[in-house]
């Protein structure tokens, strides 16, 4: 969990409304309420749903029941899976200088092309060490 979401928190009171249903008060925004649903794992305000990381409103609706909120963040986003998708040894690679030299043309940017028409005019300004360009 961020920072920002424990620092949310602490500004959403929770009110319980049935079975996993939640009313959930913000107090930096006065007058907006959000409802919870834990059991359909969604917040009216659609972050979790977006992202798939609870939002500061669901957050304190878990902790109102004494849900351990670390069972609704999908395993991607856990440590021991970053830690798993990087276990495999990244071998090294040699340089240019070392590689083995073949008979292919090496391939080249296409050739410039010269548009048709008047070129567009540009003047240059300068104003200490900036240039700016009009534009007509």
């Amino acid at each position: 969990m961020c920072i920002f979401q424990i620092l949310t928190v602490i500004f959403c009171f929770g009110s319980w409304a049935g079975e996993k249903l939640f009313e959930v008060n913000h107090v930096s925004m006065i007058g907006d309420k959000f409802v919870v649903n834990l059991d359909k794992l969604e917040c009216i305000c659609r972050k979790w749903t977006i992202t798939g990381i609870p939002s500061c409103h669901s957050i304190t609706a878990m902790r109102f029941i004494n849900i351990n909120i670390e069972q609704h963040i999908p395993h991607w986003f856990l440590k021991s899976t970053y830690e798993e998708t990087y276990i495999p040894l990244i071998y090294p690679v040699n340089g240019p200088m070392v590689w083995e030299m073949n008979s292919n043309i090496d391939v080249l940017p296409p050739p410039k092309r010269i548009l048709s028409g008047r070129p567009k005019k540009r003047e240059d300004l300068r104003v200490g060490s900036c240039i700016r360009i009009l534009h007509n």
